[in-house]
C-alpha cells in the first residue's frame, strides 16, 4: 500500500477525488474551496508557463494562492526575482476572469513596458481586453484611444504612473476596480494621498477611511498605554470602547458592501512611514512593508582609487567600461555633476564606446540600449532614478558601475535642523562623551525623538525640517516635535562645544562629518540607491538569477566602509572584492578567495543566454 504523499505525487486529481468521496458522505464542508483553489492555481502556472516560457518558482506559487484566495498582501522580495512578470501575468490571468485591473506602476518606462507585456500576453493567449494605458509615453494615437476606453468603461486593464494617479483620478474614479497592481509600493506611497486614492477606487469611501484613520490613532494610543503600564485606567478602558467601535463600524461597512477590491503590492526594499499607510491594515488586513533580507547574485566590486582628482575618476570609468564591454550602467554621483557626466560621456566614445545620458531622450535611449544599438547608459546615483528604477532588461544590462559610492550629502545646520538626522547626531556624540549622565541625557532625547516620529510620513517630517530652517513655529503634534528637536539641538550643541568632540565625531566610522569650504557636512551612503541600481543586473531569467557584477569606484574610503557594513545587514550574504592591480583578478576581502574577471564576464554572459521569464 503507497503512502498518502507517494499516492498524492503520482495522482495530480488526489483532491478531485477526496472532494467526490466526501460529497458522497455529505461532509465536503470547506474542502470544495481547497479544491477550487488548487484548480485556479493549476490554471495560473500553466497560463504562467505558456506566457513566459518557464514555471513560476516557489514564491511566485505562493503568491497566486494568495492572489486566488482574494488576499490583499504585499510582496517583499529583492529586486529581479519576477515580481513585475508576476504582476503582469496575474493582471492578464484575471482580466481573463471578467475583473477590471489597475496597474500602478513607479515610472513611464516601466509603465509601457508593463503595458505592452500584458497586450503580447493577451495575444499569446488568443484573448481580446482592452489595455489602456496612460502613463506619459504613449503616443497620441494610444492616448485618445486608451482614455476613450476608461470614459466608455471598456478598460479591463488601466496602466498607469504613480505621478499619472493624480492627473486621471477623476476620470478612472468612475470606473470599479477589482484588483489593484503596485509594483514598486515606495513610489505611491511618497505622497500620502495616493493611498487614500488607490483605497477609493478599490471601494472604501473618504468616510470609512476617515474611520479607519481614527481607529489607527486609537490603537496607537493604546499600545502607548499598555506600553506604560496603564491598561486598567479608566482613560484606557474608555479608548479600548471607542476602538472596537471603530472596528465594528468598518466590518459594518464591509459588509454593506457588494464588492471591495483586492490590493497587491510589491517592493524590493518598503519600509513604509506615516499614519496613511496604515490604513492598508485597518481595512485590507495587511501591512505595505517589512524588512528583509535582500538575495542578491551580485559580484560586488570596490575599487580604491590612488588619485581621487575629477580627472583621475574620469579615467579609471573609462577604463573599466572599456573593460567590461557592452551592456552596463553607469550611475554616477550627484556631487559630480552635469559637467562630468558629458565629459564621460565624450570620452568613452572616443574609446569606441557607444555611450550615451538618459536625461531627455530616455525612451528613446532605452530601446536602443534593449537593441543592442548603444553599449552604454550613464545616469546619476538616485534612487528615484528613472536609470535606477525603471529598467527591467534581465539579457542586456550585465553590470553597473558606480562613479563615487552613492551617498547623501547635506549640511551639519540642516542634519541637526532635520528631526531623523538630530538623532543620528545624539547617538553619534554620546559615543564620545565621557560623563554618564549626559550621555545618558542624548540617548534619552533620541529616543524620545524616534517614539515621537515613528508615525510620521515624509511629508510631516519636511514640515518639521522645514519650520525650523525658517524659524516659524507649528502647532499640535507637529509643534510638539518641533519643540523636542529644538531641545535636542541644545543638547547637541552643548556637548559639541566640550574640547575635542568634534574632533571626534570628524573622525568617527558611525557618522561621517567632513568640513568643506562652505562648513561642516554629513555623508550617509545611499544604500537603497545601491541595492536598486545594483539590481539592475542580476533579473530573473529562465527561473534563475542572473549573476551581475557592480563595480563601485572609490572617491571617499569612510562612505564606502559604511556603505559595505549596512550591505552586510541588508544582505547577508553579500561578499565585497578589490581588483589586482592589472584588474584580471577580483580578490574577496575577508577571504583569501579570488576570482578572474574573466571567468566573471563568461558567466555573466552564460546566464543571459537563457530565454527570459
Amino acid at each position: 500500500m503507497p503512502k498518502i504523499p507517494d499516492f498524492q505525487k503520482n495522482h495530480p486529481d488526489f483532491r478531485k477525488m477526496v472532494a467526490k468521496e466526501l460529497e458522497k458522505r455529505g461532509r465536503l464542508l470547506g474542502y470544495a474551496q481547497l479544491v477550487e483553489l488548487d484548480s485556479q492555481t493549476q490554471e495560473f502556472i500553466s497560463i504562467f508557463q505558456k506566457l513566459t516560457g518557464s514555471k513560476p518558482w516557489s514564491a511566485q506559487i505562493t503568491w497566486a494562492r494568495r492572489s486566488m484566495r482574494g488576499e490583499s498582501f504585499a510582496i517583499i522580495a529583492p529586486t529581479g526575482v519576477g515580481k513585475t512578470t508576476f504582476l503582469s501575468v496575474l493582471a492578464t490571468y484575471f482580466a481573463m476572469k471578467n475583473k477590471r485591473v489597475l496597474m500602478i506602476a513607479p515610472t513611464a518606462l516601466l509603465a509601457r513596458q508593463i503595458a505592452r507585456w500584458v497586450k503580447n500576453n493577451c495575444e499569446k493567449m488568443n484573448v481580446t481586453l482592452n489595455v489602456a494605458e496612460i502613463h506619459g509615453e504613449e503616443t497620441e494615437s494610444s492616448k485618445k484611444a486608451s482614455l476613450k476606453m476608461v470614459e466608455e468603461g471598456s478598460a479591463n486593464i488601466v496602466v498607469l504612473t504613480s505621478m499619472g494617479l493624480s492627473r486621471i483620478f477623476a476620470k478612472i474614479s468612475k470606473l470599479e476596480f477589482d484588483v489593484a497592481l503596485v509594483d514598486d509600493v515606495d513610489s505611491l506611497l511618497r505622497r500620502s494621498v495616493n493611498i487614500e486614492r488607490v483605497l477609493n477606487l478599490l471601494g472604501f469611501s473618504s468616510s470609512v477611511q476617515e474611520i479607519a484613520a481614527q481607529s489607527v490613532l486609537a490603537r496607537l494610543k493604546l499600545a502607548r498605554a499598555f506600553r506604560q503600564g496603564l491598561a486598567d485606567s479608566d482613560e484606557t478602558k474608555t479608548l479600548l470602547e471607542r476602538y472596537q467601535t471603530l472596528k465594528s463600524e468598518i466590518e459594518k461597512y464591509k459588509l454593506s458592501r457588494v464588492k471591495l477590491g483586492q490590493l497587491i503590492v510589491s517592493s524590493a526594499t518598503a519600509r513604509p512611514r506615516g499614519l496613511k499607510v496604515k490604513l492598508f491594515r485597518e481595512l485590507l488586513g495587511f501591512e505595505a512593508g517589512s524588512s528583509s533580507d535582500y538575495l542578491r547574485n551580485i559580484i560586488d566590486v570596490c575599487v580604491y582609487l590612488e588619485t581621487r582628482t575629477s580627472e583621475s575618476v574620469l579615467k579609471s570609468a573609462v577604463e573599466w567600461v572599456k573593460k567590461l564591454g557592452k551592456g552596463g550602467l553607469v550611475f554616477v554621483s550627484k556631487e559630480f555633476g552635469k559637467s562630468f557626466m558629458e565629459k564621460l560621456v565624450e570620452r568613452l566614445r572616443e574609446v569606441g564606446v557607444k555611450a550615451y545620458h538618459t536625461k531627455g531622450a530616455f525612451r528613446k535611449r532605452v530601446d536602443e540600449f534593449a537593441k543592442g544599438d548603444v553599449d552604454v547608459l550613464i545616469g546619476t546615483a538616485s534612487y528615484y532614478g528613472k536609470l535606477v528604477r525603471g529598467i527591467d532588461l534581465p539579457e542586456s544590462v550585465r553590470y553597473t558601475v558606480f562613479v563615487g559610492v552613492p551617498k547623501f550629502k547635506t549640511s551639519l545646520q540642516d542634519e541637526e535642523a532635520s528631526p531623523t538626522g538630530l538623532i543620528r547626531l545624539l547617538y553619534a556624540t554620546a559615543d564620545f562623551i565621557t560623563n554618564p549622565l549626559e550621555r545618558q541625557k542624548l540617548f534619552e532625547q533620541a529616543t524620545k525623538l524616534r517614539k515621537l516620529i515613528q508615525n510620521l510620513s515624509p511629508g510631516d517630517l519636511s514640515l518639521v525640517t522645514k519650520a525650523i530652517q525658517e524659524q516659524t513655529t507649528l502647532t499640535g503634534y507637529l509643534g510638539k516635535v518641533q519643540e523636542e528637536v529644538g531641545e535636542g539641538r541644545k543638547l547637541f550643541h552643548m556637548m559639541l562645544a566640550q574640547p575635542g568632540v568634534l574632533k571626534k565625531l570628524k573622525e568617527s566610522d558611525r557618522l561621517i562629518i567632513e568640513e568643506e569650504e562652505s562648513g561642516f557636512v554629513v555623508l550617509t551612503p545611499d544604500v537603497k540607491a545601491y541595492i536598486q541600481a545594483s539590481g539592475r543586473s542580476s533579473r530573473l531569467l529562465g527561473g534563475k538569477l542572473t549573476l551581475g557584477l557592480s563595480v563601485v569606484l572609490v572617491d571617499n574610503e569612510r562612505v564606502m566602509s559604511a556603505l559595505m557594513r549596512t550591505m552586510q545587514i541588508a544582505s547577508s550574504s553579500t561578499k565585497w572584492y578589490t581588483p589586482t592591480q592589472n584588474k584580471r583578478k577580483l580578490k574577496e576581502i575577508s577571504t583569501s578567495e579570488s576570482l578572474t574577471l574573466e571567468e566573471v564576464l563568461k558567466r555573466i554572459d552564460a546566464d543571459r543566454t537563457r530565454k527570459r521569464t
